[in-house]
């Protein structure tokens, strides 16, 4: 489905973005290795390459007003959401081959019971998304009169 013909027919969808196919290159590398060494090796890292594509393909992020979704998967679709207001922490990464492409991981740690870690891998423009969301998380806070209390335990 295209991604502006779903944000018209919600509203309340913000934005959605996906990890890049980029991820990938490892497996397409290995499948023209792969044909190198004996066709059969080349053709079965092939069919883990096209089970790859797809699934980034069918991978997706959607901000919402409130939360944020993440929906993946080609025969078994799984949908986790976090709200804004549970996000308690978030970390950028770059690796170096990503840093080529311009493509950042972002890690957040959430208060939700079911989705703890909220990981957006090979997401382009990284900085943009780590400013959104913790503005985001901010503001949720602030409007919903949400404090947050960390308690640690010292010995």
């Amino acid at each position: 489905m295209d991604k502006h013909l779903e944000i018209m027919k919600n509203p309340n969808l913000l934005s959605t973005t996906s990890p890049s196919q980029y991820l990938n290159i490892g497996w397409l590398l290995l499948s023209i290795g792969g044909l190198f060494v004996h066709p059969i090796i080349g053709g079965f890292f092939f069919l883990l390459l096209i089970w790859s594509v797809l699934d980034v393909l069918f991978w997706e992020y959607q901000f919402y007003n409130d939360r944020v979704i993440e929906k993946r998967g080609i025969l078994n679709v799984t949908e986790e959401s976090v709200n804004y207001f549970r996000i308690k922490s978030i970390k950028i990464e770059r690796p170096l081959w990503m840093r080529f492409f311009g493509l950042s991981v972002i890690s957040v740690t959430t208060s939700e019971q079911f989705k703890p870690f909220i990981k957006f891998y090979a997401v382009a423009d990284g900085h943009t998304y780590v400013e959104y969301l913790q503005n985001k998380a901010k503001s949720k806070r602030k409007e919903n009169g949400i404090r947050d209390i960390d308690v640690f335990h010292s010995f």
